[in-house]
């Protein structure tokens, strides 16, 4: 039989990190422009702030979180180290996405 190769082509995995990053930055440059659309229509400049958004931030990751691992099944108990890195990605994005929107 044939030696299968494990893991990602090269090229893949640069075509993933480029797609990756053209990802990040139309998803800041959308909240930007929503930010500044609601600045346009007279949302209220004051915004919630940044503690207040902190703490929304880390009940909507928490419930997210939850959700994904009862999701995954298994996924709870091998893949822990990721879902407290999740958990803490999820929380640094929604903070700021809060922060900025509302």
């Amino acid at each position: 039989m044939t030696e299968r190769k494990r893991g990602m082509d090269p090229s893949d995995r640069a075509l993933l990190k480029v797609a990756a990053a053209v990802a990040a930055v139309l998803t800041v440059l959308v909240l930007f422009g929503i930010r500044w659309i609601g600045g346009l229509i007279g949302m209220g400049s004051e915004g919630v702030g940044w503690q207040a958004a902190f703490i929304s931030a880390l009940v909507v990751s928490t419930i997210l979180v939850v959700v994904l691992a009862i999701a995954s099944g298994d996924g709870l108990v091998g893949e822990f180290p990721m879902v407290v890195a999740a958990f803490f990605l999820f929380t640094a994005f929604f903070t700021v996405s809060i922060a900025m929107i509302l």
